[in-house]
């Protein structure tokens, strides 16, 4: 008998997966979102319709399940085990014992978790920790699952609410947010009075770049910013809302005091000046919705600032830019997620979502970034990219 449709449709997919990895180690992070995508295509193929949206009506129960384990600590003490014969685990008796929960809760709990691939149950109520449990327990993504389901959930139960206030077109005043609507408050302003989601924001902004690709591996500096700098300018790079200036000091890392033509500016609304007279940049307090006062530098530097407004707002940060920027010399350097016009990877679309539900905000596709660019008279100079939808350099000059 001749294999059906389906069964040919299978067998197609799982020969480009095996091509895919003996083509490319499945490591590779360059090829890895391709081959995710292949497999990702096969279990939709072998998945019936209904059970794929049984798995997507059971998401936000995983979030609720992992959010116990973090708050109850189980995750860590399975991390942190120490038994005899490891490959025995943790016993339930035992994460009861550490996290003074009820064991019936937990057992309920951890059904989840092994079942989502976190942990391993490797007997009846017996667990050991895997790559994906070492992950969770580090500091910034423990940090990432409090905030998620602590900030961002009850602004997504609100969303509908808010959507149709609006009458559900997409918001264009950070005042329309479902974060504004269900806090009363923006989301920054929001922080700013609850220190404790604060620093988990922070630890979770500060893990989830452990690993990732620098944009100085990949993106040429040296062919298009330090070539061609004026050395009569003093002033090379100017970081603008740049935080604590970490991209600042890897750069100067990477190229030394001897490797860049010019100063290297901060600018931050809590930027101070520095006491040390060998700091290896100037800081300088600036509201990025005001008219920029380092005017010809040969590179602006924002790095993940845009995508936390609507475009009207956008608009005039990179209108301020582009009136100090000098034609044909100074250089704008945008460090954001850059979506493909189409098919975009699934993450990367949730996150744009969280930008709109957060702030009114948006992640942009290389068509909106062209469009956004024009509208304040820059011209793309190019996208870099490692990773399809992924975080990348948008380049852009000054039209002449």
């Amino acid at each position: 008998m001749a294999p059906s449709p389906s069964t040919l449709r299978l067998l197609s997919l799982v020969e480009d997966i095996k091509i895919a990895i003996e083509k490319d180690d499945a490591s590779n992070t360059a090829t890895r979102p391709d081959l995710l995508a292949n497999i990702s295509k096969l279990r939709d193929a072998v998945e019936a319709p209904q059970d794929s949206l049984l798995r997507i009506y059971s998401q936000p129960l995983q979030n609720a399940a992992l959010r116990v384990a973090v708050e109850l600590g189980l995750l860590e003490i399975i991390s942190c085990a120490s038994s005899p014969t490891p490959e025995m685990g943790t016993s339930l008796a035992h994460l009861a014992g550490r996290s003074h929960g009820d064991s019936k809760l937990i057992a309920r709990v951890m059904r989840v978790l092994t079942a989502m691939g976190i942990c391993i149950e490797s007997s009846s109520e017996h667990y050991i920790s895997n790559p994906l449990n070492e992950v969770i327990v580090q500091p910034g993504y423990t940090a990432g699952v409090r905030f998620h389901f602590d900030v961002e959930i009850p602004a997504i139960i609100k969303l509908i609410e808010c959507l149709s206030k609006h009458r559900f077109r997409s918001p264009a005043y950070a005042s329309e947010s479902a974060f504004d609507y269900t806090f009363s408050a923006s989301f920054f302003d929001w922080m700013k009075e609850n220190p404790m989601a604060l620093r988990c924001f922070d630890l979770y902004m500060a893990g989830r770049r452990v690993g990732k690709a620098s944009w100085l591996d990949y993106y040429p500096i040296h062919e298009r910013l330090i070539k061609g700098t004026d050395l009569k300018n003093t002033v090379f790079m100017v970081d603008i809302g740049g935080g604590h200036g970490h991209d600042l000091k890897s750069l100067r890392d990477k190229y030394g005091h001897e490797g860049l033509p010019g100063r290297l500016i901060l600018q931050d609304l809590a930027a101070e000046k520095p006491k040390d007279t060998t700091a290896i940049f100037e800081s300088m307090h600036y509201n990025f919705f005001e008219p920029q006062p380092v005017r010809g530098a040969r590179v602006y530097h924002l790095r993940a600032i845009l995508h936390d407004w609507p475009t009207p707002i956008c608009r005039t940060i990179l209108s301020h830019v582009a009136d100090a920027m000098t034609p044909n010399y100074s250089k704008l350097i945008i460090r954001e997620f850059i979506l493909p016009d189409t098919n975009v990877p699934l993450y990367t679309a949730c996150t744009d979502i969280r930008m709109m539900l957060l702030h009114a905000g948006m992640e942009r596709t290389e068509s909106q970034w062209k469009e956004l660019l024009y509208e304040v008279g820059l011209e793309l100079g190019g996208f870099w990219i490692v990773e399809r939808g992924g975080e990348g350099v948008i380049e852009a000059v000054k039209k002449s």
